[in-house]
């Protein structure tokens, strides 16, 4: 049987469509390659921020600055409470609260040159919170405190050990030291630029040695006291002025004292050239570890505490180990500092 004839357009409608359908793909490929070869459009960014002033800027960077200064109370009050060991009462060891702390030290800072380049000395530094607190804010060079009784210098040991191992403030605290001495076994108070002590409860004889170290020292230009210019100029013979002072508050106390601020008015009697950085011995063994670092002084604190909790040692061993202790570095008793007046037998029978 013949097939039937196909018509000349039915032919060339099957050659076409094979043939169509390629060009098709090819010209939406060759569209797209088109269209990414064509330079992107970019798109408004539309945002309303704009740069931050000075003041602003200031302004934020004392909130982080306060932030940290709040991680390190809270870190000294978790390893040794707000008072500490043996502390009855905030206002008799001078734990001043973090407000008041922060105002003394903003005070200085605007009128005493309070600056990273400082040496700041705390005499009496017990759980060395002003030490901690400088040594964040400004920020100064040293923040060195020293400590007469045993148990508190101990304490501020902890709290150094917790303070540099907080990943959060290792990498903030400026060089903070603290040792145990006598104050007045100093010969003069270099190479401290501010000295700092809350000496409400100190001895006259004490006051007025500080007052010698204070007046020959070539670096010491601010004394920051509790005590009121009539006994600081005329008692104990300092020779400063008064710049200003301010109301605190004390811790676990509604106690309040006024520190007073003071500025040397006499040239040192003794100087030492520029280029001399001058240590009195009773701090050089602090400052022999400073300047070494956050490890080191990390190391250090270990081996107080290796050498005065003695692994293994005797009681009869620590008591002679205290007994060989240099005499400086024993705590001495309150009454060796004040004239004791006792009463003769006719005194007695008088009364």
């Amino acid at each position: 049987m013949a097939r039937p004839p196909v018509s000349s357009s039915t032919e060339s409608a099957r050659r076409r469509r094979p043939t169509e359908d390629k060009p098709l793909r090819k010209r939406r490929l060759d569209a797209r390659a088109v269209e990414a070869k064509k330079p992107k459009k970019e798109l408004p960014v539309l945002t309303t921020a704009k740069p931050l002033s000075d003041a602003r800027s200031l302004e934020l960077a004392a909130e982080f600055v306060d932030h940290d200064v709040s991680t390190l109370y809270k870190v000294i009050h978790k390893k040794t409470g707000a008072l500490g060991g043996n502390a009855a009462g905030g206002a008799i060891y001078g734990e001043i609260t973090k407000n008041s702390m922060g105002k003394i030290l903003e005070y200085m800072q605007e009128h005493c040159e309070l600056g990273r380049d400082s040496v700041f000395l705390d005499i009496g530094s017990g759980l060395g919170k002003p030490n901690f607190h400088a040594s964040l804010t400004p920020g100064v060079a040293v923040s060195y405190g020293i400590e007469l009784e045993d148990q508190r210098w101990q304490l501020s040991l902890s709290n150094l050990q917790s303070v540099l191992k907080s990943g959060s403030l290792y990498s903030k605290v400026n060089p903070v030291i603290f040792t145990q001495g006598d104050i007045t076994d100093a010969l003069s108070l270099e190479p401290f630029s501010h000295v700092y002590s809350f000496d409400v409860g100190f001895p006259p004889a004490v006051m007025a040695h500080v007052a010698d170290c204070f007046n020959e020292s070539a670096s010491a230009r601010y004394f920051i006291s509790f005590h009121q210019p009539r006994k600081v100029l005329e008692q104990y013979g300092f020779e400063v002025e008064e710049i200003g002072r301010l109301g605190t508050s004390m811790a676990g106390s509604s106690e309040g004292h006024t520190v007073y601020f003071y500025r040397k008015t006499e040239a040192p009697r003794r100087s030492a050239p520029k280029d001399e950085k001058m240590v009195d011995p009773l701090f050089g063994v602090g400052f022999q570890v400073v300047q070494q670092g956050h490890d080191a002084v990390l190391s250090w604190v270990e081996a107080q505490f290796a050498q005065r909790f003695s692994q293994g040692r005797t009681r009869r061993q620590v008591q002679l180990a205290k007994a060989a202790a240099p005499s400086s570095l024993r705590e001495k008793k309150l009454e060796t500092f004040y004239k004791v007046v006792r009463r003769t037998p006719a005194t007695a029978k008088a009364k």
